[in-house]
């Protein structure tokens, strides 16, 4: 996990809406104050409010209801010159900030534009493992915004860049692609027990045999010399490789993936 450097002193986030990974990224910020003393306010009905006395905000309501937050009156003034952490799957930068300015016709009076991010994190944020995915961001955003927006990230695990045009993609590799994972270790514990394994054993050995081959690449190995290292011509690794490759395995994952993609952009 990446380093993380403390917040500012004073620094306060509010949080609008209860996503899980909200939810999970404020657990780790708490924890990330260790014997400090951090007082917490529930704001009730009033997101104005929470956003007006925020130094930066994190949205994560349902995507559907974004808009409608954004365009209560006076939340683009509250929001006037402060991060906007998006982690609304399938709304773009330029929708929320429709949302904030089309009644203003792209300004704010005399009040600068708040500075948005969308990112994307997964459930790995839990064991602040997550790799968020940070597409769209406001033109022109300020250093200063772009790296708190990354220092808030880096409490929940690491983050990586794309392009716009690459974002449902990559939300598809990374916050669906936990779930292709899961169904992996999965189908290995069903074989693994069939084979006269206990459940529990075969899950725990599955899992930490994902973890360590990912750990490899991770540091840097190419997956198929991974591969290549573990297969012997002619041996039992190279039989079952077989089996995967007649069944396409590859070309299945392919089109999961690819069907994943398009439902986020539809």
């Amino acid at each position: 996990m990446p380093a993380t450097k403390p917040l500012p002193s004073g620094f306060t986030l509010a949080i609008i809406g209860c996503g899980k990974c909200a939810y999970i990224l404020l657990e780790h910020v708490l924890g990330d104050l260790g014997d400090r003393v951090c007082p917490i306010e529930f704001v009730v009905g009033d997101n104005v409010e929470a956003a007006r006395r925020a130094d930066a905000v994190v949205l994560s309501c349902h995507p559907h209801q974004g808009s409608e937050i954004l365009r209560v009156p006076g939340m683009s003034e509250a929001l006037a010159d402060k991060l906007l952490l998006s982690m609304l799957g399938g709304v773009s930068v330029t929708t929320l900030e429709d949302s904030l300015y089309a009644k203003s016709a792209g300004a704010v009076p005399s009040l600068g534009r708040c500075h948005i991010i969308q990112a994307i994190p997964n459930v790995a944020a839990a064991r602040k493992k997550s790799i968020t995915v940070v597409g769209d961001r406001s033109a022109c955003m300020p250093d200063e915004a772009l790296e708190l927006g990354q220092e808030i990230l880096r409490r929940i695990g690491d983050h990586a860049f794309v392009g716009t045009n690459q974002m449902a993609a990559a939300t598809a590799l990374c916050a669906s692609g936990t779930a292709f994972f899961s169904w992996l270790v999965e189908a290995m514990v069903d074989a693994a027990v069939a084979e006269g394994i206990e459940r529990s054993e075969a899950t725990r050995m599955a899992a930490l045999t994902m973890a360590g081959a990912a750990e490899l690449v991770v540091s840097g190995e190419d997956p198929a010399v991974v591969t290549a290292r573990v297969t012997t011509p002619g041996g039992a690794t190279a039989r079952g490789l077989a089996v995967l490759e007649h069944s396409e395995v590859k070309e299945t994952v392919a089109i999961a993936l690819r069907a994943t993609t398009l439902k986020i952009r539809s």
